[in-house]
């Protein structure tokens, strides 16, 4: 008996991607793409190991799943994902435009070598 279920559905509390680039410095190299909510409706964030503390939006004191705030990356993703629900057909697209704009961004080699 299989168990298997999508992760782009609307249960999701949080996905992630690893990658490990040997091509890159180490403190760069190592990337995790993390979102939180559904993951067919967020853009990933590139969160590099090199960092020293959780980004503002990701602290789990900004992310209090009692208390909406719109200094919290839970909050805002669900928020996005909870409009975009009920008219799919007619909003996916803007979504999509703009998780391809903000992951192109990411994308991009906008890194700090160690020393700079």
């Amino acid at each position: 008996m299989f168990r298997e279920r999508p992760i782009g559905c609307q249960q999701s509390g949080m996905t992630m991607v690893c990658q490990m680039r040997s091509f890159l410095p180490g403190e760069v190299g190592g990337v995790t793409y993390f979102n939180l909510d559904d993951a067919t409706m967020v853009a990933y964030v590139p969160v590099y190991c090199c960092i020293d503390r959780v980004p503002e939006p990701f602290r789990r004191e900004n992310n209090d799943i009692r208390t909406f705030s719109t200094g919290s990356a839970f909050w805002m993703n669900n928020f996005v994902a909870n409009m975009v629900y009920p008219r799919y057909s007619a909003m996916i697209g803007d979504l999509r435009e703009a998780q391809s704009e903000l992951e192109d961004f990411y994308a991009e080699d906008r890194y700090i070598k160690p020393g700079e």
